[in-house]
């Protein structure tokens, strides 16, 4: 029954893969959280549920990203919203429901949409939304309908009975399961866009971007619709305090636009029953060096620390929202990288933003990424955790390649391995060409190598190959 939003990128499918495996392998799903979870985490209030979907989602995003099309495929996000305060309101209510009835007339008519009896601007909009059949008109205060004529009035008796028997329709019609301001992904994403029947494709509504992005000028018909909304969004850094930094440097280096991060995170407080969620890597590697993705401080946010909400990394989740300075830091450090926790809590220690005697508890001090990648290589051999869950452009051998380019990135940063790969290579121990497909050095390029440095470079690839 909520709403989802989510951003492009490797994270973002990674949700939605998650999602899938929980409609359709639900016990493994349940199995994976067991394996994952602490028991020094507490529940977050409303964040228990991890069934399959009953009422489904609806989809609001910016970006309609490739995972949208796989959770509209998984039947996930299949709740239809309305274009109507009204008809949105009492289906939120639970006043009425998809199905068209009788009851659907009444309710709209107590809650003052149409008129009793019906005029011609109400048989309009009742047509509009599949409550009257197509071919309904008004005509001088009646309804006709196949030549035949019927009441306008919504009194209980026997000529509105036989007006709901012949002109009423099935179901309501008009909605949406998706609002998009644009589209991106694979080329089998954009194939099944135009292969898509067009009345399923009809509930995918591409909109104006102001209209996703904000609440102002449509604030009614805007919180009906997002109701229970996650604004699920990346970001390269967090600080202690909670601002988080997703679109440029302390350098004044623009890594991205802010896009409508900010819009979402701000919509996630201004929607009653919204949060805002970041995700991010607890870690990254930059020139052979680990830094952490947690810092006390940059000089440099994107999202400021008073719109501070949810934050996840690989090692658990912080709900912050509401919570002082000090329940935010001991938050953030339980789920920052073990091998940086000693030095973030000497720097909040010596701010005085933590107390002097606080020391992280056990069951937090294993953050590493080994214990992660043991927790979830099972479900990634079973191909529930695939790496490209939701497909690629890239061939097998591009695949393949990739991987070993990979590789030798990893060589190349440490520079012991990589010393020891050039002198085997140079000695002709272990790379050989002939084990590896032409085809592979041709898309290289290396078919053919007359230096010393090509013929190192091809030696290189070959080998990680």
């Amino acid at each position: 029954g909520g709403t989802l939003q989510i951003g492009i990128g490797s994270l973002g499918d990674g949700v939605a893969q998650a999602l899938i495996v929980r409609e359709r392998q639900n016990a493994s799903y349940r199995r994976i959280l067991a394996i994952l979870s602490r028991s020094d985490q507490p529940a977050l209030p409303g964040f228990c549920h991890v069934e399959p979907f009953l009422q489904g989602l609806y989809g609001c995003s910016e970006m309609f990203v490739n995972g949208f099309l796989w959770l509209i495929d998984a039947g996930i996000v299949r709740r239809r919203v309305f274009p109507d305060v009204a008809l949105q309101r009492l289906l939120n209510h639970g006043e009425i429901t998809p199905n068209v009835s009788p009851a659907t007339l009444v309710s709209l008519s107590t809650a003052g949409r149409i008129s009793d009896p019906l005029t011609a601007n109400d048989v309009d909009f009742l047509r509009r939304f599949g409550i009257l059949q197509n071919d309904v008109e008004w005509t001088q205060g009646k309804l006709t309908r196949a030549g035949r004529e019927y009441s306008a009035s919504l009194l209980a008796g026997a000529p509105f009975d036989a007006m709901c028997a012949n002109c009423l329709g099935n179901a309501l019609t008009g909605g949406a399961i998706m609002h998009g301001g644009f589209f991106l992904g694979p080329r089998r994403f954009y194939q099944a866009l135009r292969e898509m029947p067009p009345e399923r494709l009809a509930l995918i509504n591409m909109s104006r971007i102001r209209y996703i992005n904000e609440l102002l000028g449509h604030e009614e018909i805007a919180r009906l619709q997002r109701t229970n909304a996650r604004f699920i969004n990346t970001t390269m850094m967090v600080t202690l305090l909670g601002a988080a930094v997703s679109d440029g440097l302390d350098s004044g280096q623009l890594v991205s636009g802010v896009g409508g991060q900010y819009n979402f995170v701000a919509m996630g407080h201004a929607l009653p029953d919204a949060r805002s969620i970041l995700l991010l890597r607890a870690w990254r590697t930059k020139k052979d060096e680990v830094h952490s993705n947690i810092v006390w401080n940059y000089a440099h946010t994107t999202i400021p620390r008073h719109l501070r909400d949810i934050v996840i990394t690989e090692y658990g989740i912080a709900d912050l929202r509401g919570h002082t300075d000090e329940e935010v830091i001991k938050r953030l450090l339980a789920i920052a990288d073990s091998r940086f926790q000693p030095e973030l809590v000497a720097m909040a220690k010596s701010n005085g933003k933590l107390n002097a005697g606080y020391e992280i508890p056990e069951a937090q001090r294993h953050n590493f990424p080994a214990r992660i990648e043991a927790a979830l290589t099972p479900w990634h051999d079973e191909g529930l955790l695939p790496d490209f869950p939701l497909g690629t452009d890239f061939t097998e051998d591009e695949l393949a390649i990739v991987r070993a380019l990979t590789r030798l990135k990893r060589s190349a940063e440490h520079p012991l391995e990589l010393v020891k790969m050039l002198v085997e290579s140079a000695m002709g121990q272990v790379f050989d060409a002939r084990d590896v497909p032409e085809r592979y050095l041709e898309r290289m390029g290396f078919q053919e190598a007359h230096g010393l440095k090509d013929k190192l470079m091809r030696s290189l690839f070959v080998g990680n190959i």
